[in-house]
């Protein structure tokens, strides 16, 4: 009799040894680990300045994060990558190849897909206005907006349905900053500030317009620089939409004339 209890102790406890080892076998991976090893590779890409990458994997990336935060890193990712490829020759869903045609100029082709000079040029790398034909170009063919918040003095700069890039701004200090709807229907670089009853030039230590200007179509409201940056982020303007002068210059740079701008209180 015990001979035969002793029997059953012993593949009592083999059998229990054998399911733990099977259960540790089947035991799934971390799926966690996983996403937060692929989300440092998507990191890494990043700093390696491998923009397509970022957006590949990033994207796929996207679908299986589970937090918020997870959520929140990853979109501004591919927003950073978003925003660099625009300056690349890299083709991505907002742009196409353009062959250049006899008689093409610069000018032509901007105005043809509503983008600027400035923009073909820094993405093929053109030193120079000069363009042959059979050239291959790449254009952006979707249009930029923007949409400003009073509130937060935020701009944003977007391309279709993407964000590219928020901006600190300074709206009005009095609340005077207009909201509604716009559009840009002038640029100048190096602007004159007619204020009052005074001329100021470009470059003088008291033009508050700094080194572009935007204008609506809302006579005597546009988005300017500042000579003023340490007050950025705070309503400090006369009732413009002000940048700094870096900012508002890549700004000018990406949006042509006819480029639409919300401005909302919230």
């Amino acid at each position: 009799m015990k001979n035969k209890f002793l029997a059953f102790f012993v593949f009592g406890l083999f059998i229990s040894f054998s399911c733990s080892g099977l259960a540790q076998q089947a035991a799934p991976s971390n799926p966690t680990s996983s996403f937060d090893k692929k989300l440092k590779e998507v990191e890494a890409l990043t700093l390696e300045k491998k923009w397509d990458e970022v957006q590949k994997k990033g994207r796929s990336l996207l679908k299986s994060a589970q937090t918020e935060k997870d959520k929140v890193k990853l979109s501004k990712l591919l927003r950073d990558a978003r925003y660099h490829l625009i300056y690349t020759k890299t083709q991505t869903d907002t742009s196409e190849r353009y062959e250049v045609q006899s008689g093409d100029s610069l000018g032509k082709i901007a105005k043809k897909y509503n983008t600027t000079v400035a923009l073909i040029k820094k993405a093929n790398s053109l030193k120079k206005d000069v363009i042959r034909p059979g050239m291959k170009l790449k254009v952006e063919k979707e249009p930029f907006s923007i949409e400003v918040s009073i509130k937060k003095n935020t701009l944003w700069l977007k391309q279709g349905q993407y964000d590219i890039k928020k901006y600190r701004v300074s709206t009005g200090e009095k609340g005077n900053t207009p909201d509604g709807k716009f559009k840009i229907v002038n640029k100048v670089e190096d602007p004159t500030w007619y204020y009052e009853d005074e001329v100021i030039p470009p470059g003088d230590p008291k033009n508050g317009l700094g080194t572009r200007w935007l204008g609506f179509d809302l006579k005597g409201y546009g988005i300017h620089g500042t000579i003023e940056p340490e007050k950025i982020g705070q309503p400090a303007s006369l009732g413009c939409v002000r940048l700094r002068n870096e900012d508002v210059e890549e700004i000018f740079d990406l949006v042509p004339i006819g480029t639409s701008v919300v401005i909302r209180k919230q």
